[in-house]
Formats: structure tokens, sequence, C-alpha cells
């Protein structure tokens, strides 16, 4: 089983144009932490891998001190993360990895997932503030949904689990 989680804008964005992440709130990273705990294995893309290395030390360090596999997918032969973190570079291998797995990327890997009908649920941290314009959650089409709970989170955050019709 896969669950793709992403936070994003209430107008439907995940990063900034720039590529930057700064419009989301650390307590929506924490709600990510937490999330990452029910789950055996976190997969990202290098840029997801890239942003969290960016990240204050204190909220970094939460997650990487998670007794969880967590695997980025990535094609670039010369790439190697630091301690903690392993590398693929097919979704095939994602699936002999883990079996409740939390999928956190952008669009490029969001696609991937997708296409190949891999993806079961979708867990939006839907963030009360508009970028305008910048990375979306797919490049290509989103995903037919139906919306399965919805949770009013602090800071006017709302939680929302999708099922995936394939």
């Amino acid at each position: 089983m896969i669950i793709l989680y992403n936070a994003i804008s209430s107008d439907g964005y995940i990063a900034a144009g720039d590529g930057t992440e700064d419009f989301i709130p650390y307590d929506a990273w924490y709600d990510f932490v937490e999330l990452c705990g029910h789950y055996d294995l976190v997969v990202m893309g290098k840029n997801s891998y890239s942003a969290i290395q960016g990240y204050e030390s204190k909220e970094r360090e939460l997650f990487e001190k998670l007794l969880i596999k967590k695997l980025i997918v990535s094609r670039d032969e010369n790439f190697i993360p630091k301690k903690g973190y392993g590398v693929v570079k097919s979704t095939k291998e994602v699936l002999l990895s883990g079996k409740k797995i939390l999928l956190s990327s952008g669009p490029s890997l969001n696609d991937v997932f997708l296409e190949k009908k891999l993806i079961d649920k979708i867990i939006l941290n839907i963030l009360p503030v508009e970028v305008r314009e910048g990375v979306k959650q797919f490049n290509k089409k989103q995903p037919k949904m139906i919306l399965k709970s919805e949770e009013h989170l602090h800071e006017g955050r709302i939680l929302r689990t999708y099922d995936v019709i394939n």
C-alpha cells in the first residue's frame, strides 16, 4: 500500500515558483513527522531530500531520528545521501523495500507512481495560504479521488484523506 502525502497551499501548490517551500509552517512539518511513524518506509525524490536538508537542524533531526526506512528515488549515479537514507532507481525497488509506504515527493515522482497505479490513497495537508503560482502536485493529470475523511487542524490547516480510483 502506497499513500501519497503532500502539504499544499489552499490554491493547490506544493512549492513556490522558485521551488521553495517557505509558505509551509513548521506545524505542517510536525504533522508529517508524526504521520511517518505509522509507516515502515518513507519515499521521496532527490529534490524533496534536498529541501529537507535545508530545514533547521532541530526539525530535520526529528525526521532523521525516526526508526523507519527512508529511501530516495534517483537515477543519478553520483548522488550519495547522508547516512540513514537509501537510494533506489525504480518503483519496483520501492515496492520490494516495504509494505506500508508513505510517498512524499514532487510532481515528477508523483506522476510516475500515479501512472503505474501504485498510489492507493492521498493525504493532503491543506494550508490556509495562497501561493498564486508554483509547483503543482502532479505535472500531468490529477487522479480521480474520493474524499474519505477531513480533519481540521491547528492554525487553520485541513487534513484530507482520499481514496484513489485506479
